[in-house]
């Protein structure tokens, strides 16, 4: 994305009010897939796991293009461009909490309207027992557009970009 339509594109998902609650990972509505996976990090500290996955390097890790204020805050717009060859899909989402506690780092983002999803995305990094744990819970279906297009591609899209995810942290 040019620094113009990167620009626009913040605006745009900015201006949204409209987006699901984080409580979707716990109690998702009818009709909505849910995803959960995780994988161990060796030998990483999680201070230096969770400034990489706060300052969006694990997404740009995994191959995505992000344009974002800064690291992860609660009511920051952040959008995730997915490459499409040269081009990349403006996926704008909303961040809706932060995790910064002694043994979890991370936050919780939910699509906004443009989004080729809708839901809700948490991701955590985690040390239980000296060991070191990312994990990716997504509640999501296609957005309607999408889902009326290429139904079956979202899904292929969002496995293949989390398993993207898990490979960037294992790669931290």
């Amino acid at each position: 994305m040019s620094p113009r339509t990167r620009g626009r594109a913040l605006e745009r998902a900015r201006a949204s009010s409209v987006y699901p609650p984080a409580s979707w990972l716990t109690d998702p509505p009818a009709g909505y897939a849910s995803l959960r996976v995780s994988t161990d990090i060796p030998g990483v500290a999680l201070a230096e796991a969770g400034a990489a996955l706060l300052g969006w390097d694990l997404h740009r890790a995994a191959g995505l293009r992000v344009v974002a204020a800064g690291p992860a805050r609660t009511g920051d717009t952040v959008v995730v461009g997915v490459p499409l060859g040269p081009l990349a899909w403006a996926a704008p989402c909303r961040v809706l909490d932060v995790i910064d506690e002694p043994n979890q780092v991370g936050f919780t983002y939910a699509t906004l309207r443009g989004h080729p999803e809708h839901g809700v995305e948490r991701f955590t990094m985690t040390t239980t027992s000296g060991r070191l744990t990312c994990v990716v819970e997504a509640v999501s279906r296609p957005s309607p557009a999408l889902a009326r297009a290429v139904p079956v591609v979202a899904d292929a899209a969002q496995r293949f970009v989390t398993r993207r995810y898990l490979a960037a942290a294992r790669a931290l």
